[in-house]
Formats: structure tokens, C-alpha cells, sequence
């Protein structure tokens, strides 16, 4: 994943397709692609100490100022004045096939961690970073069993129904909630076209 980040390709990353308003799209996409970038450089960085071995090659203060340049562009570029807590949600908007692309920064973010996170090693079976990634992929099946919970407790209507609590048991599950949002894009618009590089 780090090296198709780098090299711009990542076929699927989350478009936040559900948004109705352009800007934001590009926003919550620009965001979180960003995001996936730190999680992944620094990821690999803290397993390489674990392991004893140099993964990636991070830069943390050229890192943290291309983001900075990342974001500012993002700010300039796509503006939303509307209410934060009453986002325009548009769920049909999977049903209708369009053509896929990339995040507007996607091309910004892959410079970036190509030039400050650089990867050290060979992609490839690595024992120690599989055996981390099954305890990984546990945690992963205990957040969605946690998120089917959830979703069981909605609609039975046994959930109190207060704002605070929702939203703590939403960011408890929040990861599994965005992989299944990722997933039900891709399967509703497909990945991303191999030759497309910026949302039109």
C-alpha cells in the first residue's frame, strides 16, 4: 500500500461518494488520503523499531510541511460554508454510474511520502510484519462485530437516544465504518481509472 501511495496508483481510496456538495468531496477525500499517508508511514516506522529494522526513511519535519502545503491548497481550492453537523448525504449517488477518479491531491500526497517516507525495503512476505498483521486483521473483526452491534442496538431502538452517545459509539467504530464505505464505493463505481489522476 505505501508504495502505491507513493507512486499515485492506490485504486481505491475513499471518494466520500455519499456527499452531495463537490468541495466537500474533495475535502473529506483530500483529508483522508492524507491521513492514510501518516498512518502508513508511520505505521511502518514504528514496526521497523519493533523489528529491529528500517522500513521507511521519514523525514518528520519535511513530512509534517508538505502536508501543511497539502492543506493549505485544499483550503484555497474547495470551499463549503454550509452547517458541519447537517452534511448533504446523498446514498443514491452510489446507484448512479459515473467515471472514477483519483482524490484532487492525490498526486500531492504521493509526492510527498515518496520524497520524505521513502520505503526501504522490498514490498513483498516479510514473517514479522505478517504475524502483525494477523493481530491486526483480529482487531479489525472486533471493530465490525462491535459496528454490527451497534447497528443491532439502532434498530431495535435500544440504544439511548442521545447525540453524545451515538457519536461515542461511532468513533469506537469508526475504522470499520470507513473500510465498509470504502468497500460499498468500490463495488457501486469501481476503482479508481488507471488513467486518471485528478477529479474533473
Amino acid at each position: 500500500m505505501h508504495q502505491s501511495l507513493c507512486r499515485n496508483q492506490l485504486e481505491t481510496p475513499r471518494r466520500f461518494e455519499e456527499l452531495g456538495d463537490r468541495d466537500l468531496r474533495e475535502l473529506f477525500a483530500g483529508y483522508d488520503l492524507m491521513a492514510l499517508g501518516c498512518l502508513i508511514a508511520g505505521y511502518l516506522d514504528e514496526t521497523g523499531k519493533l523489528l529491529g529494522r528500517d522500513l521507511v526513511q521519514v523525514d518528520d519535519e519535511a513530512l509534517a510541511a508538505g502536508w501543511r502545503r497539502i492543506d493549505e491548497g485544499l483550503r484555497t481550492a474547495f470551499r463549503w460554508e454550509g452547517n458541519w453537523n447537517r452534511l448533504p448525504i446523498e446514498f443514491e449517488r452510489w446507484y448512479r454510474p459515473r467515471e472514477t477518479a483519483k482524490p484532487a491531491v492525490a498526486s500531492a500526497v504521493a509526492e510527498n511520502l515518496a520524497r520524505n517516507a521513502p520505503l526501504l525495503v522490498q514490498a513483498g512476505p516479510d514473517p514479522g510484519l505478517d504475524r502483525a498483521g494477523d493481530q491486526i486483521k483480529r482487531r479489525a473483526d472486533e471493530m465490525w462485530a462491535t459496528a454490527n452491534r451497534m447497528l443491532g442496538d439502532l434498530r431495535a431502538g435500544r440504544l439511548d437516544p442521545q447525540v453524545e452517545v451515538v457519536e461515542s459509539r461511532l468513533r469506537a467504530s469508526g475504522i470499520a465504518f470507513r473500510e465498509g464505505m470504502q468497500t460499498m464505493e468500490t463495488i457501486a463505481l469501481g476503482p479508481v481509472r488507471a488513467s486518471a489522476e485528478t477529479v474533473g
